[in-house]
């Protein structure tokens, strides 16, 4: 029972510490990976769509 309310103590403090831990991050630009997973500025003001005429 001891071990019980120690395990529970524990993982109610591990929870707590993990809520601190900001989830966003702070984007100021556009950006996009390439195929090999590396981070690229991204410029929408090229990208044209097709409006399909």
């Amino acid at each position: 029972m001891k071990f019980s309310i120690a395990v529970f103590a524990l993982f109610t403090v591990a929870m707590a510490e993990l809520r601190k831990v900001p989830r966003q991050a702070n984007v100021q630009n556009a950006v996009m990976t390439d195929a090999n997973g590396a981070v690229v500025a991204f410029n929408a003001a090229g990208v044209v769509k097709d409006n399909g005429n």
